[in-house]
């Protein structure tokens, strides 16, 4: 796999990872108890900067997303022919799948 795949790869995970951290932390920011106002001053910054960090996540994924796109509409992503003599649709998805799993297991290495 290529350096640049591997690295869409690891900014898809690492801006889900950061998407999921922010919201269960506005979550667990909006349990109702009684609060004074300093505590709620706090509760609310913490939610707009939560928000602003998952807005920036979003962003990251919308430029992964414009990157893959661009590069199959300037050809650098090949498709992948899927012909009927080679076992037809199974064995392609299987080829997929095995790529995607052989990837993610490399990123898991590098980010441990």
């Amino acid at each position: 796999m290529s350096n640049r795949s591997i690295t869409l790869l690891q900014r898809v995970d690492n801006a889900t990872e950061q998407l999921n951290s922010k919201f269960t932390d506005i979550v667990n920011s909006a349990k109702v108890s009684s609060k004074d106002k300093s505590a709620l001053a706090m509760e609310t910054y913490l939610v707009e900067e939560s928000t602003s960090a998952m807005v920036r996540s979003l962003e990251d994924l919308l430029f992964v997303t414009r990157s893959l796109k661009e590069a199959w509409i300037l050809g650098q992503i090949r498709p992948v022919v899927n012909k009927p003599e080679d076992g037809g649709e199974g064995q392609l998805a299987d080829e997929l799948l095995d790529k995607i799993e052989d990837t993610s297991d490399g990123v898991d290495k590098e980010t441990a």
